[in-house]
């Protein structure tokens, strides 16, 4: 990769206030720091002897990876669940891009990278190799899909990476991977809120492989709820655009072996496209070589701030030596990272001797790494070792250039498979069964260990706060049975018990339930798809549930139950002179709030319609529209505008 000069004195003031910026967060993003990093760092400190055993979990390594040809994979299911086709778009119809395009149209946003010859980053202008190749959407197939909670970042920002990787099925070898940046579906609870994602995969691993296939295409594109959790569509616009996720290719079509990396953007035209994004952690080869009369101005620049930062990445090589004295190979393999700014990244990492950054022997560099070693007390390491892992952390690296190479002593990286790690069957690489997989096992391992969640998910109430904010325990989204307890099992089934015509008994026996819902002597149960079933005392809501499904939330107060669809329409149920009947008959409601026996429900507008007892607000809410939020207490409500002006209505001693 040969930079090309751009004006000498611009380059050198610009690199110079990017190195400046860059100081605060040497070694790379804020959001690196991963779960495995932590894992590392506390196996390391941990003590030899616990004073509490570890709980007995066994992750099975089909938690962590699905992949064709594996015995009990139907490959034609796995292509049709997991077709190329559905991916694309899944992606299009999350983009909220204002002109549609086709699948071929987006595949070809990425093709068409490849026929450009340079592009910069910053100010500095790259060389690319242009690689034209026809591929078709039809022409691939799913090779694996990958679980890399491993990535998940260590403050919960998010739950890590969920990788799909399709193979070209026949010609010259091209490979692509969409690696989804996962969001966390319980944010406030930092990395306790990726429970559920990591629970899911853990029963993924315990499931036949039919089964397992099932969950997983709801997991990347439908969405599911997992013990209690709503869990998020995988394959989504956001989780591969800037800042979060990429896709990949692996291409053979001519040589040497090439990896790139894109994002998805919307264009000038408004359509969803793939655009070329630098290879993380792949900085030019040429800044790991001493300086030639021939190099340009703007690599003898960028040169200079490299070596500069060069102190803290060899920190991140050496990080397993800096956690613990003595690290077994597995510790070094899993616990190395480079993390170079992205300013030092190219758009292109070549498996060939030119591209391989082990190979440079700039000197200052050496230097660096020998005074790191020396502080370290690491005599029988050398130089060459670090520069190994170095290419090791980059993309033709880890593919191919680094096979085999010494990384401490004693210690080898370990082998692809011939380029890939999975190829065209589905045969994982050993890099990937005896070192990868059994680190990602561990981390699983000591997370589930760590966060402990009840088995039980009892029929809540969402105080919206009697003790914290305006409203109260008439305005939660479910009122609390008073005679039965109801609780939802990990598999989607119900246990109930308590006073017989409350609810205690007549539960629903099947399964796939994800939360349960109460009036004052009656339980409603939300299914997977939206359906519904109800049982307790007729006149709180026990019978009379919708028959058909597409409900998204169940809302209640003393005696009624009100469900809410995804396309805005109500069904209520229960007394009727509380709001069993009256229910609004039109669409476009967001969210229903309650008094004691009147309800008032919230359309995208701002306006409001409420039923159920007028002394209790069933009636006179306002007819108006612009209201942001409505709260109430047992005989009144109290509707909320975007200005700050509130109107009320219901009992006059109450509000």
């Amino acid at each position: 990769m040969n930079p090309i000069s751009y004006n000498t004195n611009l380059i050198r003031i610009s690199l110079l206030s990017i190195a400046l910026t860059h100081t605060a967060i040497a070694g790379g993003p804020i959001d690196g720091h991963s779960l495995m990093d932590d894992y590392l760092q506390n196996k390391a400190s941990a003590s030899t002897d616990p004073a509490t055993p570890p709980t007995a979990i066994n992750i099975s390594n089909d938690a962590l990876v699905f992949n064709r040809g594996a015995t009990g994979v139907d490959n034609d299911d796995f292509d049709e669940k997991f077709s190329l086709a559905k991916t694309l778009t899944s992606i299009r119809n999350s983009s909220g891009a204002t002109t549609s395009s086709s699948n071929t149209q987006l595949l070809n946003s990425l093709r068409n990278t490849f026929k450009v010859n340079s592009k910069t980053n910053g100010l500095v202008k790259m060389d690319l190799q242009k690689r034209e190749k026809e591929v078709s959407v039809s022409a691939m197939s799913p090779s694996a899909i990958f679980n890399r909670f491993d990535l998940s970042a260590s403050n919960g920002q998010h739950c890590g990476e969920y990788r799909i990787v399709y193979h070209k099925n026949n010609g010259d070898r091209f490979f692509l991977s969409f690696e989804a940046r996962y969001p966390n579906p319980e944010p406030s609870r930092g990395k306790r809120g990726c429970f559920a994602v990591v629970d899911f995969w853990k029963k993924i691993g315990d499931m036949s492989k039919a089964d397992a296939l099932v969950q997983l295409e709801k997991f990347f594109y439908k969405g599911l709820t997992h013990r209690g959790v709503k869990l998020p569509v995988a394959i989504n616009f956001t989780h591969y655009t800037h800042g979060t996720g990429q896709v990949r290719s692996n291409s053979f079509f001519q040589s040497p072996w090439q990896l790139r990396e894109f994002k998805t953007d919307i264009n000038a035209k408004g359509e969803a496209v793939f655009v070329a994004d630098t290879v993380k952690f792949n900085p030019l080869a040429e800044l790991f070589a001493d300086e030639k009369s021939l190099d340009s101005d703007a690599l003898k620049a960028l040169r200079i701030y490299f070596n500069h930062d060069f102190d803290t990445y060899v920190d991140n090589l050496l990080a397993p030596e800096r956690r613990a004295s003595n690290p077994s190979a597995s510790d070094i393999i899993n616990g190395i990272s480079l993390n170079s700014a992205n300013h030092y990244n190219e758009f292109q990492s070549d498996a060939n001797t030119n591209d391989n950054t082990a190979n440079g022997n700039k000197k200052s560099l050496n230097t660096i790494i020998s005074n790191k070693l020396s502080a370290l007390n690491l005599s029988n390491y050398n130089a060459k070792m670090i520069r190994n892992r170095a290419e090791a952390m980059s993309c033709g690296g880890c593919h191919q250039n680094s096979n085999d190479t010494e990384i401490a002593p004693n210690v080898n990286w370990p082998k692809s498979a011939s380029f890939v790690h999975v190829n065209e069957q589905g045969v994982l690489s050993s890099a990937l069964t005896d070192q990868f997989l059994p680190a990602r096992s561990a981390l699983l391992k000591d997370y589930l260990q760590k966060i402990t969640e009840p088995m039980w998910r009892f029929a809540e109430v969402d105080y919206s706060s009697t003790y914290n904010d305006f409203g109260g325990y008439y305005n939660a989204s479910s009122y609390p049975n008073r005679s039965a307890f109801a609780v939802l099992q990990a598999d989607g089934s119900i246990k109930a018990w308590g006073k017989s015509n409350a609810g205690g008994t007549n539960a629903p026996t099947d399964k796939g339930y994800t939360k349960i819902y109460s009036t004052n002597d009656a339980f409603a149960a939300l299914k997977a798809d939206g359906s519904i079933k109800a049982w307790g005392h007729p006149s709180g809501g026990g019978t009379g549930a919708p028959d058909d499904s597409g409900y998204t939330k169940i809302y209640s107060n003393y005696s009624v139950f009100a469900a809410l669809k995804a396309n805005g329409s109500i069904k209520a149920w229960g007394y009727s002179s509380a709001g069993g009947t009256g229910a609004p008959t039109d669409k476009g409601y967001t969210k229903i709030y309650s008094t004691w026996g009147a309800f008032a429900a919230l359309k995208a507008d701002g306006s409001i319609t409420a039923w159920g007892y007028s002394r209790r607000g069933g009636s006179n809410a306002p007819t108006d529209n612009g209201y942001t939020k409505i709260y109430s207490n047992e005989h009144a409500f109290a509707a909320l505008k975007a200005d700050g002006s509130i109107t009320a209505w219901g009992n006059s001693n109450s509000g």
